[in-house]
């Protein structure tokens, strides 16, 4: 029998990154948009909300490597039965995506062919996994005086170290003799104005049927175009020998976002948590 009622959802998201949603997505009373000025204060918001009203937080660390792992079955299928890579790269915060991916591989290593090297990039502004894993010291998060200076907010947290991932994606690195490495703002636009035999990487993308979203000559959301970027960046390194094949992980830049999104409750310093979200969930 089908459940009464309807699934309530409550999205909380720093207010500075409101622009990159659809607000069609919001157009049900059941979702609840909620804004928080302060990024460092999002997920202290999300786990009063857990904790006060029983409501369960939505995604959790291992669901997270599940969602990863379904996704690398594909790219498991095809490398089985088309053509193997030399290395696996994908812009990194966490580490999900690469942790779920490798448990699979890992699970397959005994057939033909080596296991792909990973190559994590991140953000040079927040980078305490690179910071960590090149300096071997501990794992400790990069405190941000400000978004504003930021490549990519989206990959913005303040205590990345709480989800407990670092070791597992040492553990990938040291196995497949991976590596980390950064992309900085002079880096990207480098990358972005870079002629590659008279077309920008904008529009080679194009051409193969990914169309990054621009807005006002800006891109809208730039951690994809990052692990390209870093892919690019670590073959000119000579980390990646040229003629290796590279399954680069474009995670995001493809967007629907209207600007048209409007948060029913924005939270702005901490005092505004509990008579806020007592209003948004109870209506009082």
């Amino acid at each position: 029998m089908r459940p009464k009622g309807r699934i309530r959802d409550f999205l909380f998201i720093p207010e500075e990154n409101i622009t990159l949603l659809n607000s069609r997505i919001f157009g049900s009373d059941k979702a609840h948009l909620i804004s928080v000025k302060e990024p460092g204060l999002v997920k202290r918001t999300t786990h009063l909300l857990e904790s006060l009203y029983g409501l369960r937080r939505i995604p959790e660390t291992s669901w997270r490597y599940e969602a990863s792992m379904f996704r690398e079955v594909f790219i498991l299928e095809h490398m089985l039965q088309s053509e193997r890579f030399d290395w696996i790269t994908q812009t990194i915060s966490a580490a999900f995506g690469p942790i779920g991916i490798y448990r699979i591989l890992k699970s397959f290593e005994n057939e033909p062919g080596n296991i792909p090297r990973f190559l994590g990039i991140q953000q040079e502004t927040n980078c305490p996994m690179y910071r960590a894993w090149k300096t071997k010291k501990s794992f400790e998060p990069v405190e941000i005086s400000s978004t504003e200076q930021l490549l990519t907010r989206v990959m913005y947290d303040s205590k990345p170290h709480t989800y407990g991932t670092y070791v597992d994606l040492t553990d990938i690195l040291v196995d497949t003799h991976g590596d980390l490495t950064t992309v900085n703002h002079a880096e990207f636009i480098d990358f972005l104005e870079y002629d590659f035999d008279g077309k920008g990487i904008l529009e080679l993308l194009k051409d193969r049927g990914i169309e990054i979203t621009v807005a006002e000559g800006e891109v809208v959301e730039k951690t994809g175009l990052i692990a390209l970027a870093g892919t690019l960046k670590e073959i000119d390194n000579c980390q990646i020998a040229k003629g290796s094949k590279v399954l680069c992980c474009l995670t995001s830049g493809i967007s629907e976002a209207d600007g048209k999104a409007n948060p029913e409750l924005r939270i702005l310093s901490s005092d505004d948590i509990d008579k806020g979200l007592n209003k948004t969930v109870f209506g009082s």
